[in-house]
């Protein structure tokens, strides 16, 4: 046998061997969102699917889904296939981060393996504050855990992170997590809440933050700086267009629960459906490629998951999705909705 033949065919071998590793480890790495249109909804892990009377004292509205068949991951993929038949494409599901560890990592686990096999995307929301070290290893660890999995989200290989809490640190604090995770090897496609609260987000100080995100988007417009919801958004687009920061597009009804108790009643009234609709009226499909909505099953403060008592979001929301999204309507004939002052709403 000619040594030389088979040493050509060992490096070779050798040598597609590593083609093969690599091209399985970038084919493996979540699934790439680059190029594609997605509507996101925010998800909070504390309300279950096999626990909708949790915090009952609260609220008085109350989710229209699946009977809970007894199997928590069974239960889940049917929340999330509920999702997918409302026209959402992907999950930010809220981890809470503390010094001392991240609530609700497992029930994330649970969500994202239990989208396993659908078109559907789960993504990591960080909630809480600690400090940018701790930030930044926290990340690294789940990032390093979740970013086999198919379901996983990524833009050019970078892990899709949303942000519930950006605006409560600095400048210099996001600019130290991110130099922290690219000491730790990890990178990510940070998606930076914009939402100021009472307080005026200027054009300055978006400019600020700008070089510490990718995309940007506001968990709830809903007015309470004083700032006019189509002035806001006309600023978000100006900041995206001249910075090449995606402005996701945001949704939400405003704030309708929790008013039994007055625990959480600061927040502004959805207004029937307008509030909502002010907002899908500034969302422009040709330069806006993620929706993003708040929430999918907040019950305690806004859910737009079928409710009983608010059953006709749902149907708005899908409408919405399939004008977004370019699909054609659910509906071939028109549908009347109506809203009345106690903030219910019927078809």
């Amino acid at each position: 046998m000619n040594m030389n033949f088979v040493q050509k065919i060992r490096s070779r071998g050798c040598a597609w061997f590593f083609v093969f590793l690599m091209c399985g480890c970038f084919s493996a790495q979540g699934m790439e969102l680059a190029g594609r249109r997605m509507f996101w909804a925010h998800q909070v892990p504390w309300m279950r699917p096999d626990n909708a009377s949790f915090m009952i004292q609260n609220y008085y509205n109350f989710p229209l889904l699946e009977r809970p068949t007894g199997q928590y991951r069974q239960d889940v993929r049917n929340e999330i296939q509920a999702a997918m038949r409302q026209g959402f494409t992907g999950f930010s599901v809220d981890v809470i981060q503390e010094k001392t560890g991240v609530t609700f990592e497992s029930a994330y686990a649970d969500l994202l393996e239990a989208a396993r096999g659908l078109d559907f995307c789960v993504a990591l929301c960080l909630d809480g504050k600690p400090d940018a070290e701790t930030t930044a290893r926290q990340i690294h660890q789940m990032v390093q855990r979740f970013k086999q999995h198919p379901n996983f989200p990524c833009v050019e290989g970078k892990a899709v992170i949303f942000t519930y809490v950006y605006l409560a640190r600095s400048v210099e604090q996001w600019q130290a997590i991110r130099t922290h995770l690219k000491a730790l090897g990890s990178d990510c496609y940070l998606v930076a809440n914009l939402d100021s609260g009472y307080a005026v987000c200027s054009h300055e100080k978006i400019e600020a933050y700008a070089p510490t995100f990718d995309a940007f988007y506001a968990f709830s417009l809903n007015g309470l700086d004083r700032v006019d919801i189509r002035d806001k958004v006309a600023l978000f687009q100006r900041v995206a267009r001249a910075r090449g920061k995606p402005y996701v597009a945001s949704l939400s009804p405003g704030y309708y629960g929790a008013w039994l108790n007055g625990r959480n009643d600061y927040y502004q009234p959805h207004y029937g459906f307008d509030q909502l609709h002010r907002l899908f009226m500034q969302v422009d499909p040709t330069q806006q490629t993620w929706m993003h909505a708040t929430t999918w099953n907040d019950y305690d403060e806004t859910s737009l998951c079928p409710m009983i008592f608010t059953p006709a979001n749902a149907e708005i929301v899908a409408a919405y999705a399939d004008h977004f999204m370019g699909r054609p309507t659910l509906h071939s004939t028109p549908r009347l909705y109506l809203a009345y002052p106690d903030r219910k709403s019927v078809v």
